[in-house]
């Protein structure tokens, strides 16, 4: 398919923290109230040219290099799910793709944290993002200061409930080590 588009393009840009990334650039693929006006509202135009078999995309984010990440228009790639799909409600005025969980488990053991409170699901980072006040008390919680075997050993699973479903991370999953720091890869919104 092709179709004409306007896209940005920087031609220089700072080293922190750009440079400890491997990356290409951005495609917008956010809903339509964060792009910079209709001609930059990726989607919109790839719905518009009626090229797409649904008005919907699919991300693969591989965990490792010996696969490759992919982007999926029209459709999603059964070969790439891990769990059967269920739909969620977007929601929630910040401009993100918001869902709602109804709380977040250690475990599988139910925290009363974040009852019915919204997290943005976004490929643009690599932090899970959610509401500054439940991000500092899971960091109080989880108490990351480490990222040894021994102390991965002592960190639960994260996990969170949307529509019934616990989805769970492992402690290597929501942590990140380098040059000897440990932390949790949580991000405030």
């Amino acid at each position: 398919m092709c179709f004409d588009g306007d896209f940005l393009s920087a031609t220089d840009e700072s080293d922190n923290p750009f440079s400890s990334f491997a990356f290409d650039g951005v495609l917008g693929l956010a809903p339509d109230s964060m792009a910079q006006g209709d001609a930059f509202s990726m989607m919109n135009r790839l719905s518009a040219s009626g090229g797409l078999k649904k008005p919907m995309f699919g991300v693969f984010l591989s965990s490792s290099d010996q696969e490759t990440s992919e982007i999926t228009f029209g459709d999603w790639k059964q070969e790439h799910m891990a769990s059967e799909l269920f739909w969620v409600p977007v929601s929630g005025p910040s401009g993100y793709w918001e869902v709602e969980i109804e709380d977040i488990y250690f475990d599988k053991k139910a925290m009363k944290l974040c009852q019915g409170c919204r997290v943005a699901v976004d490929t643009g980072t690599s932090e899970l993002a959610g509401p500054t006040d439940i991000i500092t008390r899971l960091r109080k919680l989880l108490q990351v200061q480490d990222c040894n075997a021994k102390a991965m050993a002592g960190l639960p699973q994260l996990g969170f409930s949307v529509k019934g479903k616990i989805m769970s991370l492992s402690p290597e999953e929501y942590t990140s080590g380098v040059e000897g720091f440990c932390e949790l890869n949580l991000m405030s919104l």
